[in-house]
């Protein structure tokens, strides 16, 4: 369960937000304060081609305050394009697989796999209701990779690439906007011009400077707006509400940072936690309990198998102190028995030395003892050599009081002395051996 809970993106506590233009950065940085967003101020660098970009990147990581930023880069209208297209509206659904799959077949683009297409498009319905008309907006890599190279991407939690009609679209509603134009100025004179309509953006286009053909077409088009904002600076011959470009940003920020999620060109950067719905907060509290019972079940765990691996420790070492304990035990054990068997040959009142003599007296000069034992009081093992191991017990068997006598263990040859080497058991009548000795 902690494995698979490390895997949830964790919503970004601070983002910082790089507006990028051909001439121009704006930089600002939002925080979040509870359960709003705090815009911080405005900073501008110019930079011509790839002059200052050193600058814009140490200043991005001077402003990486928070072990949980989130970075969104928001391209300008110079480094993107729009295409409004028209789909039958049974394939809504499927909408996104077909445009990428147009995509993958655009063979008349350079490198397709430099195309990127925002795909969390909003198609809006025509006029008949058999078909869907769609803005798709899309881009190259190429044309805003140098900013992204310089970006220290290890610094963000997530990171984002958004186009800035998505600003200017929380920008319309947090302020009310509704069939205006937004003109905001690039650079080498031209402008981004977009309409915005019930649906949001509804258009959108790269207007040239003075005396292009592009905004003597636009100028034509603003006859019927009901109102025209320009950011910053008025360079329309027409009635411009000015809207400072701190004002913009804050405004569009606070309306864009509502959201759980931010999707873009390429990346996302979560905000919050999915909303529930209130039929599912007793579901979500149930999940919410189940979760913390998980944890506790593996805090347990984890605390049981520790201990479990203490005991197995403790029980290693007390098994190899136990091994010569045990070794000691036995010993003892034998000489325990070897006592009792001793107390009750002395309670019988054996004659052990007589037997000893009697031994020693019958065995041959080609026949030696190794090894002697007398237990259960009257029950004796010999081991030794012999020229004829058969004769020895023949003469073995003759001694009143011996009985049973006999091998014990097959008869083997020792090489090294040419003699048989044997081992003999027989039982002891100690009353009819003493009346013999006697």
């Amino acid at each position: 369960m902690r494995s698979y809970l490390e895997k949830i993106p964790i919503p970004a506590r601070r983002v910082l937000v790089l507006y990028v233009f051909q001439d121009r950065v704006w930089i600002v940085a939002a925080g979040r304060n509870g359960g709003s967003w705090t815009v911080g101020p405005l900073e501008e660098i110019r930079h011509h081609g790839s002059e200052n970009l050193g600058l814009i990147s140490e200043r991005i990581a001077e402003l990486v305050k928070s072990d949980r930023s989130a970075l969104m880069v928001v391209l300008s209208r110079e480094f993107y394009n729009t295409t409004r297209t028209t789909y039958p509206a049974g394939v809504l659904d499927n909408l996104h697989r077909i445009i990428e799959y147009e995509r993958q077949e655009h063979t008349l683009h350079r490198d397709v796999d430099d195309l990127v297409i925002y795909k969390n498009f909003k198609p809006l319905v025509s006029g008949r209701g058999d078909s869907v008309l769609v803005n798709i907006l899309w881009t190259e890599k190429s044309s805003y990779g140098r900013f992204i190279q310089l970006l220290p991407a290890d610094s963000f939690v997530s990171w984002t690439i958004v186009p800035d009609c998505l600003l200017v679209e929380a920008f319309a509603e947090s302020v009310g906007l509704e069939d205006t134009w937004v003109v905001i100025p690039c650079g080498s004179g031209s402008f981004g011009a977009y309409h915005v309509g019930r649906g949001g953006v509804t258009e959108s286009a790269l207007i040239g400077p003075d005396g292009s053909i592009s905004r003597m077409l636009f100028l034509q088009k603003l006859s019927g707006a009901k109102g025209i904002v320009g950011v910053s600076e008025n360079f329309l011959d027409a009635n411009v509400r000015i809207v400072e470009s701190g004002e913009f940003i804050g405004n569009a920020l606070k309306g864009f940072l509502k959201g759980t999620r931010i999707y873009g060109f390429e990346g996302s950067v979560r905000l919050g936690l999915p909303r529930v719905p209130r039929s599912l907060i007793p579901l979500a509290v149930f999940l919410t309990l189940l979760v913390g019972w998980g944890f506790l079940m593996d805090y347990r765990l984890e605390i049981a198998e520790k201990e479990l691996n203490q005991l197995l420790k403790a029980r290693q070492n007390l098994e190899e102190r136990w091994k010569p304990i045990e070794a000691n035990i036995k010993t003892i054990e034998k000489l325990a028995e070897e006592r009792r068997t001793l107390d009750q040959i002395m309670k019988q009142n054996v004659p052990v030395s007589r037997l000893f003599e009697k031994l020693s007296d019958v065995t041959p000069d080609d026949t030696w003892l190794n090894y002697f034992d007398l237990s259960g009081g009257n029950v004796v093992m010999l081991r030794g050599e012999s020229k004829s191991a058969v004769e020895y017990v023949s003469v073995l068997s003759r001694i009143p009081g011996f009985r049973d006598v006999g091998f014990v263990a097959p008869v083997r040859k020792n090489n090294r002395t040419g003699r048989e080497m044997f081992s003999i058991r027989f039982v002891v009548d100690w009353n009819e051996f003493q009346k013999a000795a006697d």
